[in-house]
């Protein structure tokens, strides 16, 4: 949509759809400002665009065009919401909540079907290795990982824009049904609903215990439907898969009471473990760089 309030929908493919349309996707609530360069024009829904191998997109560009559409943005969020909602045919879902029982298959099943690179399971998780970091340092604006500290100022060679290193969510995982187990990693939201922390706390929390315990005390007994992509990685000669978590829901949370609660003591518990009584920083100097659980 743009301050026309021409709404066209936009399709996004392969690569493109992976990486660019995965920062849309975590910003959609903030309704993103992108920039977007070989596009193709399809008749499709009255006009349509879609991506191409030439498709260069930019997530919230720091360019005068931008900024003038995000002020525009600030001053209309309540007609931006009535007009996006209003096309409710170019909305695409990809809710777990209603997924019928035959999409889901055992992770052995999904582990050796080469004829898929996407697939559903039903699993319990559990974190199995304290010493990782469980985040990466990254670009603020594409995610890429880059290898530097905390807020360097430097210009990232995947999305071309000036921008600092900021800490992101990532952590490795096993997850387990009847069928067997497999290692995924698990990136941004989806990490963060799994540890209860963000990768401010971690990163500020570097060096500490971490408390493992606490957390698979919170994930033990809870079931979660996980769509996970299986992609082939070379290292030399040899080829493995690497598994990561696409989507995530834990399994009938919509008639699970309790569910909330439990999750919510179980996080104030890592907290506590984290930040003992009467260590805690002042809030006033953490703002700029936690991301607070609600």
């Amino acid at each position: 949509m743009n301050q026309e309030q021409s709404i066209v929908i936009l399709t996004l493919w392969n690569n493109v759809a992976e990486s660019e349309g995965g920062v849309i996707d975590e910003n959609d609530e903030d309704f993103p400002i992108i920039r977007a360069s070989g596009l193709a024009v399809s008749p499709h829904y009255g006009g349509s665009l879609g991506s191409t191998p030439s498709t260069v997109i930019l997530v919230n560009p720091q360019i005068p065009e931008a900024e003038n559409l995000k002020n525009w943005r600030q001053k209309n969020l309540k007609l931006i919401t009535e007009a996006v909602s209003a096309k409710y045919h170019f909305t695409h879902s990809d809710s777990l909540l209603d997924v019928p029982t035959n999409k889901i298959c055992a992770i052995a099943d999904g582990i050796a079907d080469n004829r898929v690179d996407k697939f559903l399971v039903r699993v319990q998780a559990m974190v199995t290795d304290p010493d990782k970091k469980f985040f990466y340092m990254s670009c603020e604006k594409c995610f890429s990982g880059v290898d530097a500290d905390f807020d360097y100022p430097y210009m990232c060679a995947s999305c071309k824009e000036f921008t600092h290193a900021k800490p992101r969510e990532k952590i490795l995982f096993n997850i387990f049904d009847g069928s067997g187990s497999l290692d995924v990693t698990a990136f941004g939201k989806h990490s963060t609903e799994l540890i209860g922390m963000s990768a401010s706390i971690n990163y500020l929390c570097l060096g500490a215990p971490f408390p493992l315990e606490s957390i698979n005390r919170s994930l033990s007994g809870q079931h979660y439907i996980m769509k996970i992509r299986k992609r082939e990685r070379y290292m030399g000669d040899s080829m493995h898969h690497q598994y990561v978590v696409l989507n995530m829901l834990l399994h009938k949370a919509m008639d699970n009471v309790g569910c909330s609660t439990a999750i919510t003591d179980a996080t104030l518990s890592v907290s506590r473990e984290l930040f003992p009584p009467g260590t805690y920083t002042n809030p006033n100097n953490l703002c700029k760089h936690v991301t607070f659980l609600v």
